[in-house]
């Protein structure tokens, strides 16, 4: 009897301990977790305007991948508490306070589901669906700011998130099959030839064009030039791809090349992504360079010339190396609409493409008005595309509404997606929007200042900000950034706003 009980509690050890070994075993990896809910992210940026990176983010923080408690015993993955109006499920955890009350869901879908609700119904977090679905770094420091969690580095947190495994790529066209790819590619051992160097990295350039307006050519060869293709010393030891030195201001990681002086300091990055953010960061921020943005995203030669002209580098022959490059490798498709399939087909067909080009829906020629737009005296059109009659306001087209225009229909025919549309026009991000007839619906995105001659703008009764912004072709964020306000704050009539820094 003694035996027979010996060996039941034998048997009950071993299927406990194996037990255990398989609850260790189901432990999610964060690139397991992203593979099993990217769809859902991508799916709810689509109907809400969240980006999934940041969706896929906050599951990853909030729930320790999947692998929290809270996750596993009620699918809770982002830590959201019960509220006065939660009338589901409940369950008890310490948190901030002892025993606090969360959510507790059926699945795990649910509670993606809850938590793009939560956010599209909360009011403060309002603020956050007037940044783009692919501006990361807005939308976690709005997520802090409006208080969703109480950990001071939350914001940095999330963006390491993001950036440590490019879910950035998830908030792109084809957001899916580009982290796909981007996770198939394993780091090349030997050199790079500049073909596979503008494979790797033409989304990059892509996603920074539509963000900052940088042409998509001229990170691509810039990256070229000076990273030899990603094969130069100073790409390979410290993934520095655009040559960018320390300066005073610099406090990330450094290292130490000769280049026009002996042992020169040299910005160093985790990654090589991280570098392009920093070139088009760069670039943004530094004032120097504020004349290039006054230039189109397909100008590219402007670009060039202005680059060398604002000393971002001392070789006399700088503008028409970076010319050449872009005229030899056909980079100047990406700066195109849909650039990314004609820049495919010439690839694949090496010849012949190029005389379709020049029926593509782009505005080569743009004029800049010298003052005020009036809505209803509108000069002859520059260009009539698919019926629709286009015209330049401060170097950016723009169609007039009239009866029967819809979002969609424009989006389509300019080459955009629907989100895109309403983001160049500050509309927002869901929800059915009824056009007025005579209004402005810009289909590129705006600038970042009046570029005509007037300075100040005399505010009439009725006018907004946006109304404002919408008339000059100026970003209504820096139009208020301009003017020290916020983007939703009342004008007075015969106020004064400025239109340019």
């Amino acid at each position: 009897m003694i035996f027979f009980k010996k060996t039941a509690l034998a048997i009950i050890l071993a299927l406990t301990l194996c037990s255990v070994r398989v609850a260790a075993q189901q432990r999610y990896s964060t690139k397991e977790y992203i593979e099993r809910y990217k769809s859902i992210a991508i799916d709810h940026m689509n109907q809400y305007g969240i980006p999934a990176s940041i969706t896929m983010a906050q599951g990853i923080l909030e729930s320790d991948s999947g692998n929290s408690e809270l996750a596993k015993s009620s699918n809770n993955h982002f830590g959201i508490k019960c509220k006065k109006n939660w009338t589901g499920k409940k369950v008890y955890h310490d948190d901030d306070e002892p025993n606090e009350c969360f959510r507790a869901y059926d699945s795990v879908e649910s509670s993606y589901r809850d938590h793009a609700e939560y956010l599209d119904q909360q009011p403060r977090y309002d603020s956050l669906f007037s940044y783009a679905s692919n501006d990361y770094k807005s939308w976690a420091r709005g997520l802090k700011a409006a208080g969703y969690a109480t950990n001071p580095k939350y914001a940095e947190l999330l963006v390491k998130i993001i950036e440590d495994n490019k879910l950035y790529l998830l908030d792109q066209s084809n957001g899916a099959e580009r982290y796909t790819q981007a996770q198939a590619q394993s780091k090349p051992q030997g050199n790079l030839t500049r073909q596979e160097y503008i494979e790797l990295y033409k989304y990059i350039a892509i996603d920074h064009m539509d963000r900052y307006g940088i042409p998509a050519s001229i990170t691509l060869a810039q990256g070229i030039l000076e990273s030899n293709s990603g094969n130069s010393r100073l790409a390979k030891e410290s993934n520095n791809h655009f040559g960018i030195k320390c300066h005073r201001n610099w406090k990330g990681g450094k290292v130490y090349f000769d280049d026009d002086a002996k042992d020169e300091c040299f910005r160093a990055y985790d990654s090589v992504e991280e570098s392009f953010q920093d070139h088009a960061d760069f670039l943004d921020q530094q004032p120097r360079y504020d004349k290039l943005f006054t230039y189109a995203s397909d100008d590219y030669k402007s670009w060039a010339k202005g680059l060398k002209a604002a000393g971002y580098a001392t070789n006399p022959q700088y503008a028409e190396v970076l010319i050449k490059l872009i005229e030899d490798n056909k980079l100047y498709l990406l700066d195109r609409n849909n650039g990314l399939h004609l820049y495919a087909s010439h690839i694949k067909a090496e010849s012949g493409i190029e005389s379709s080009f020049e029926s593509e829906s782009n505005v080569n020629h743009h004029t800049t008005y010298p003052g005020k737009i009036d809505p209803n005296n509108f000069k002859v059109a520059e260009q009539v595309i698919n019926g629709y009659s286009l015209y330049t306001n401060n170097q950016t087209p723009y169609i007039v509404v009239k009866d029967g225009y819809t979002l969609q229909h424009i989006a389509q025919t300019f080459g955009l997606s629907e989100k895109t549309l309403r983001k160049y026009n500050e509309l927002k991000t869901s929800g059915e929007i009824q056009l007025i007839e005579g209004e402005m619906i810009y289909v590129a995105r705006k600038q970042n200042e009046w570029l005509g001659n007037a300075r100040r703008h005399k505010v009439r009764e009725g006018e907004t900000l946006r109304s404002v912004s919408q008339d000059y072709g100026i970003r209504l964020a820096k139009l208020a950034k301009i003017n020290k306000m916020n983007k939703t704050q009342s004008l007075q009539a015969g106020t004064e706003i400025k239109l340019q820094k």
